[in-house]
């Protein structure tokens, strides 16, 4: 039991993450975020802003990317019981 509480204590929460950061994602996809509410279906939307819009998301997504590493060392510390959950 105490390695389901480990892993869900450091994977659970990161997944929660990564679907809110995925819903996020769509809706800038879909063109739903800050700055579009001026433009409706069919527009032509600046490519400028489209621009913007893209690497702003590229930039988003690099950021949720955690370092495996870390997450393994925090697991191994929880298993020899130097903390508790």
């Amino acid at each position: 039991m105490r390695i389901a509480e480990i892993y869900n204590s450091i994977r659970v929460p990161q997944a929660i993450g990564w679907a809110q950061n995925s819903l996020k994602q769509g809706h800038l996809y879909g063109l739903h975020g800050a700055g579009f509410e001026r433009f409706r279906e069919g527009d032509d939307v600046p490519k400028e802003t489209l621009i913007e819009l893209f690497e702003s998301v590229g930039k988003f997504w690099s950021q949720t990317t955690p370092d495996a590493n870390v997450d393994r060392k925090c697991a191994i510390r929880l298993l020899e019981g130097g903390a508790h959950l």
